[in-house]
């Protein structure tokens, strides 16, 4: 999860299209294993936490599709603060809800 983190990080503080495009395709990778590896959790924990486990797939999907539009922003060259903003929300609630769920 913090290496999904830092390449979002990384990818859309680069200036160049190139680099931002390569930064686009590491993230696209690197939500694909983060949705196989939460699906996994989900299905695991399912019996015990329904809800729970229902929330991060649904916050995997929005982190991604806030990835996505910030990356196409980012190549217009014009992010805006509202979307990063709920980038970081989903993110880091998906986060604090794979931490409480493991927990449990």
């Amino acid at each position: 999860m913090f290496i999904y983190i830092l390449s979002i990080l990384m990818g859309l503080t680069r200036i160049s299209v190139k680099r931002i495009i390569n930064w686009l395709i590491i993230n696209r990778i690197l939500y694909i294993l983060l949705f196989m590896f939460d699906g996994i959790l989900s299905i695991r924990v399912f019996h015990n936490n329904n809800i729970e486990s229902f929330i991060t797939v649904i916050l995997v999907i929005i982190s991604s599709i806030m990835v996505e539009i910030n990356y196409s922003n980012k190549q217009r060259s014009h992010l805006m603060t509202i979307n990063m903003i709920l980038l970081i929300l989903s993110i880091l609630l998906l986060l604090t809800l794979n931490i409480i769920i493991v927990k449990k």
